[in-house]
């Protein structure tokens, strides 16, 4: 082989044939004896892929270390990184990871934390069935009901055979008065002929409450006699509701009476027919079978606290105090019966009681936080404004540690303390900063605003109810309340918006019903816009519920 041609220093020709660039490319000189390059593909293109291969597997690795001991993803699989096809399952184990460490800062109750990791786990898991659930339920719990039903809706399909799923999902719709949902999904999920097992038991219980709620007695009968709903617990309860409702008092009453001499232990069949005694006036027979239930359930406590309650009606304290004694000597080493005591003290006004169950809750080493908000509530029942102000003064210079999330309770006890002892300038001031609170539940503005209403500082209660109303639309109770208090006011100018909206809930009460016929059908009203229209329409279903009552003659 001839020797290669140097270039005019002496050194070889750059173009002088053979490979270079690593043997991805090639010197010749074309026939005419021009110089050329000719790059290798073949050679380029495996390498190419082989880098991109080994680089694509680095950053595999990478992120499988990032996750699995930065992220703390005890679960992470190489291959579920590496692999695109597999990439379904790493972010199915990573929800799974998600859940669990939400229910982790659950048991720490760090709510806000399993919070915000519920919601991604479910989003990358939705087939989990815990982490829906419980998402569903933080959803409910943060005042977002759209969120927890549209949460629970997207997994109906998938667990439609599961009992839980099902009364969580029905019982969130009927919380919410999405009744006219509840009964198309029934009729979606009920067979054409009926098949009676639990599940469509339950299914047919859940779609006649929400006919029940909505006054469609007959259907709701046709669900029950098909299901064979008479022979279970929720049928019965729901037979006797109807028949309250059409106004069969005391077919209701007996057919309770009858369910209970089959089941002499049935606590919830004893509170609803008391409650239907006490609403008839017949008082006697209601403390007669308040009587039997605490006999036939001689462990619970409910039984005996509701007892006390109608001790102190009979106004006969001696009896009284022997029973309390008994109760507390009974139920001695349980904490539910010192609040549950601590309530019933709240409610009576009994603020000695009240005091003594805070000294049992300490020497017991019991939350105390509860039952000191309630020895000043009870102080505010029975109006000893300037106690309960002292005792609010002492838990403000003590700053327990139970005091932070309790503390919208006890500003809105103050505000009431103040209001009952003329002082409107600290009352406002206190009702202020109550409402203003991010924590406040429906049920803290309905307890306050009735406290206000029973020492006739009527303005504030009205605030309340209009801030309880704004922020649950739907809360049927708080919209009644603010209708019949501002009839009460003789303020009347969003008596017919807030009625449109009522008519639109469940069965509103009858009486409240016509006080606000009466109201409208005044000369008040006579050129309001819409009046006339409202007032035919109440009219109809005024007459509706009327002609649904027996006849008597």
């Amino acid at each position: 082989m001839p020797p290669p041609k140097r270039s005019s220093s002496g050194s070889p020709g750059f173009f002088a044939r053979g490979n270079f660039l690593f043997g991805f490319a090639r010197r010749f000189r074309r026939a005419d004896g021009r110089p050329a390059i000719r790059l290798i593909w073949g050679r380029i293109t495996a390498a190419l892929v082989l880098m991109a291969i080994v680089g694509w597997f680095g950053l595999a690795f990478a992120a499988y270390a990032f996750v699995k001991y930065v992220r703390d993803f005890e679960d992470a699989r190489f291959w579920d990184l590496a692999l695109p096809f597999r990439w379904e399952h790493y972010h199915r184990a990573r929800g799974f990871d998600y859940i669990e460490k939400a229910q982790a800062h659950m048991e720490d109750e760090e709510f806000r934390q399993a919070f915000q990791l519920l919601r991604i786990g479910v989003d990358k898991a939705p087939e989990h069935l815990e982490g829906r659930m419980l998402l569903a339920q933080f959803f409910g719990a943060f005042g977002r009901p759209d969120l927890s039903i549209r949460t629970l809706d997207e997994g109906l399909d998938r667990w439609v055979d599961n009992m839980d799923y099902l009364r969580l999902y029905f019982t969130t719709l009927l919380q919410n008065q999405e009744d006219f949902r509840v009964i198309d999904q029934v009729n979606r999920l009920l067979p054409e002929r009926p098949v009676i097992d639990n599940r469509h038991q339950f299914l047919a219980v859940v779609g006649a409450s929400a006919h029940f709620h909505r006054g469609n007695f007959d259907q709701a009968d046709e669900l029950i006699e098909a299901y064979q709903l008479g022979r279970t617990r929720e049928g019965r309860l729901l037979q006797a509701q109807i028949e309250w409702e059409r106004g069969m008092h005391d077919l209701a009453i007996l057919r309770l009476k009858r369910y209970l001499e089959e089941t002499a232990t049935d606590d919830q069949l004893y509170v609803l027919l008391i409650n239907y005694l006490r609403r008839q006036g017949r008082m006697s027979e209601a403390e007669h079978y308040a009587f039997l239930r605490q006999i036939n359930n001689p462990d619970r406590p409910a039984p005996r606290i509701s007892m006390l309650e109608f001790k102190l009606e009979r106004g006969n304290p001696e009896s009284l105090e022997r029973d309390i004694n008994s109760v507390l000597a009974y139920f001695r080493n349980n904490q539910e019966v010192v609040v549950n005591m601590a309530d019933f003290a709240a409610k009576s006004g009994n603020y000695q009681l009240a005091d003594r169950l805070v000294e049992i809750a300490e020497r017991r080493d019991y939350p105390v936080g509860n039952l000191r908000l309630m020895a000043m509530e009870a102080r505010i029942v029975a109006g000893r404004f300037a106690e309960a102000l002292r005792l609010a003064e002492a838990i403000n210079e003590e700053q327990p540690e139970w005091l932070e999330p309790l503390a919208a309770t006890l500003g809105g006890l103050q505000a009431v303390a103040y209001f009952g002892s003329g002082n409107e300038e600290l009352g406002t001031i206190y009702l202020n900063q109550f409402l203003n609170q991010r924590t406040l539940r429906i049920e803290n503005l309905l307890a306050m605003s009735n406290r206000l209403r029973e020492i006739n500082a009527l303005a504030p209660a009205r605030r309340i109810l209009q801030q309880a109303v704004a922020t649950d639309e739907r809360n049927q109770a708080a919209l009644s309340g603010l209708i019949r208090l501002e009839m009460e006011m003789g303020l009347t100018q969003n008596l017919i918006p807030n009625l449109q909206r009522l008519l639109e809930m469940r069965r509103p009460s009858l009486s409240l019903l016509e006080d606000a016929a009466r109201t409208l059908g005044s000369d008040l009203f006579l050129f309001t816009r819409g009046s006339g229209e409202l007032l035919d329409r109440l009219d109809a279903v005024i007459q509706e519920r009327r002609d649904a009552l027996p006849q008597t003659s």
